[in-house]
This record gives C-alpha cells, structure tokens and sequence, in this order.
C-alpha cells in the first residue's frame, strides 16, 4: 500500500517513470503540477523545444468513507501533450513528434499498466480508459495568440487506497517496552488490541 501521505504524488511519478522509460519520449520534457509555477514551466519549455508532456496531480474522493482501508475508485489520471508545430517540426535539435502521434504512444504505454514508486511497488490498480479517452485540444487554444499550439488531452482513470497504521513510529524501542509493560500488543488488524 502506497503511503499515505503523498500516494497521490506516487501515482503521478509512476504515470511519469512509464512515459519516460520509453525512447519515444527522449528529448521531451515531462512536467508535473509539483513543479510550482507549472504555466510558467510550460511556456519555458515551449518556446524553446516546442514540445512537452504535462500530467496533472491525481485526486479523488474517498468511495469508502466508513471502514478501512480508505478506498478511491476512478482516480483520474490526465495527460496532456502540448505542441508548437513551427518549433516542434522544424527544428533538427528536438524530438520532432507530432503532438497526436505522441499522444496515441502514451496512450499504448499507460493503458492496462500500473503505477509504481520509487521502490518498484504497485501505489494503484492498472490504469484503465475513461470517457473520451483522448481529447483534442486545439478548439480551446486562443489562435491569436497561440497560432502554432496544438494539444491533445489523455484521460484515464485508476483505483487505489491505504491503511495508515501508526504501528511504524511506536516501534521505536523505547516505546515498544513500554507497551509491552502495559500488556498492548500491537497487530496488523487491530493497531491497539490488549492482551
């Protein structure tokens, strides 16, 4: 189980880590919503590759409010592919992939796969499609001002859930006696079960 203070990051690194494995994505910037300023990062990056991948942080409500372990079905997982067609296409120095073409790769990869941390564990279930899987952006680019932007949104969806046990920061030895002198027992399914 993915822990509990930051699984939501994990799923994100994860969907990260799985486009970034793949030589497809070489040369193309992936961000994320924990970079701060993220609009800023993505005009950066555009004006000077004219291509790059945005995957939005994760969130979700709880679909088991009463009972553990908190659940969260239907997570969504987007992935946006931005392109400046001029940069992008011209240039000898970037990646040069059509920002579609780009988005039905990612596609390939994410769909059916899990996201893993840093550890190698699963921290959801397999991402699965949702509805539209794919959204054309480029009715809701400004022409004006962006006349060479195009995009393409990827939308899918997964599962995940914890169990926080604080059992993990009471082992610390000096606690543990202390427990122990008091006849607690500490248990995977009830944290504070007396003996």
């Amino acid at each position: 189980m993915p822990a509990p203070d930051n699984f939501f990051l994990e799923i994100q690194q994860g969907v990260i880590d799985l486009l970034d494995a793949d030589a497809a994505f070489d040369g193309v910037p992936l961000l994320t919503e924990a970079l701060g300023d993220l609009d800023n990062a993505i005009e950066i990056v555009m004006n000077k590759l004219g291509v790059c991948v945005v995957v939005e942080s994760p969130f979700a409500s709880i679909t088991s409010p009463n009972t553990p372990p908190v659940q969260f079905q239907d997570v969504p997982i987007v992935v946006t592919i931005w392109e400046d067609t001029f940069l992008n296409r011209a240039s000898t120095e970037v990646n040069q992939r059509h920002f579609m073409e780009l988005s039905l790769i990612a596609l390939y990869l994410l769909l059916h796969s899990t996201p893993r941390d840093a550890d190698g564990e699963a921290v959801a279930t397999v991402l699965y499609a949702d509805n539209p899987t794919i959204v054309d952006l480029r009715n809701t680019i400004d022409k004006e001002r962006f006349p060479n932007i195009q995009g393409a949104q990827l939308r899918l969806k997964c599962t995940t859930g914890l169990t926080y046990t604080p059992q993990a920061g009471l082992l610390d030895g000096n606690n543990q006696q202390l427990l122990n002198s008091m006849g607690i027992k500490l248990t995977t399914d009830r944290p504070y079960a007396r003996t």
